[in-house]
């Protein structure tokens, strides 16, 4: 298995390739529009001098969820479009602000169903016909908007539609002034005043009370698995570069990147995870987010068969045009994808 790095792609060749060719091989995918054919248009009747055909496997750059799985995203369009989360990147699920959102992520191909709603405070107009709704953050920035009979209000209007809310604070962190009172204590009120209210974890960073990964145990642990049923991600801090520093004083680790984040939703039996790309990072970050969800198994990958076809023009045909004996210039006369794509699970075997 070689990395094509100017086609992007990962290509699984016989070792009968020289370094020279697979460069070949790699210039001619970047730079050559690949059509499919069905493997009889290959002629049987081509000449054997001067002509060979080898074939190979490669891993092209499109996801599809797998089944029962969903990922969902919160986007702008400086960094992906609608069409490519669903269509090459794999989300499921997207996060939607108004009427102009759901109107463009409807025209990509998302349900309305699979549409997650932001809702601002208690006095806006919400939609009915989308599948989910999500209040930010409520006792960080929110707690003058809104009131428990609010949310158990609105939970009750939308039912059985769920109510996600969010929150970056550790559970046991004193809320307001009153010592006895919690971050825990008051979003616990919150998430039970009504069976269809939930609660994520959008802390990216980790700080001095632990990694994202000890939050994400915290809210299991304590809100418990029927109430947090699905947690954020950040496309920026998140990616694994060692840039994201943890955010305390005294320890100096970097966060945690999505592979370890989507194993531990794995762990914990969760099927359904939000990436925030609103904003910042850019499109390679969102393909790079969809591999990694790959090799945790929450996405299927696009896999293709093709035939090189292999040319030699020297003069006389033999010895110079033998394939792995000739001395002549082999190039490439064109490349076949054989049929169409398949999405296959991550293989370790298959690298």
């Amino acid at each position: 298995m070689v990395y094509l790095s100017k086609s992007k792609l990962k290509f699984k060749l016989k070792k009968e390739f020289t370094k020279e060719q697979i460069a070949q091989i790699d210039e001619y995918l970047a730079t050559h529009e690949i059509p499919t054919v069905s493997d009889t248009i290959i002629s049987p009747m081509r000449e054997l001098c001067g002509t060979h055909d080898s074939y190979g496997w490669a891993f092209g750059d499109s996801y599809i969820p797998v089944d029962g799985k969903y990922l969902g995203i919160a986007l702008s369009q400086d960094v992906v479009s609608y069409y490519n989360a669903l269509h090459k990147y794999g989300f499921s699920k997207i996060f939607v602000w108004g009427d102009y959102d759901i109107n463009l992520a409807y025209s990509a191909g998302f349900s309305y169903d699979n549409m997650m709603f932001g809702i601002a405070n208690p006095q806006q107009q919400i939609p009915t016909n989308v599948g989910s709704y999500h209040i930010d953050e409520l006792y960080e920035h929110a707690s003058l908007q809104w009131s428990l009979s609010e949310i158990n209000q609105l939970a009750d209007s939308v039912s059985p539609k769920k109510v996600f809310l969010s929150s970056y604070k550790w559970p046991s962190l004193i809320y307001g002034i009153i010592p006895t009172r919690t971050y825990g204590h008051m979003y616990g009120n919150a998430i039970n005043c009504a069976n269809n209210v939930f609660i994520m974890c959008d802390e990216y960073y980790g700080n001095c009370f632990g990694t994202v990964d000890d939050y994400w145990n915290q809210f299991r642990d304590y809100y418990m698995q029927t109430k947090n049923i699905s947690n954020w991600m950040s496309l920026l801090v998140n990616n694994g570069d060692g840039n994201s520093n943890v955010k305390c004083p005294y320890i100096i680790s970097d966060s945690n990147n999505w592979y370890d984040l989507l194993g531990n939703a794995n762990r914990h039996n969760m099927n359904e995870i939000w990436l925030w790309a609103g904003g910042n990072g850019i499109e390679s970050d969102v393909q790079y987010f969809s591999e990694q969800a790959w090799e945790r198994d929450w996405l299927l990958r696009a896999y293709g068969y093709y035939c090189i076809v292999w040319g030699c023009d020297s003069q006389p045909c033999y010895p110079d045009c033998q394939w792995g004996v000739g001395l002549g210039p082999w190039y490439i006369k064109q490349i076949y994808k054989l049929g169409n794509e398949i999405y296959l699970p991550y293989s370790p075997s298959a690298q």
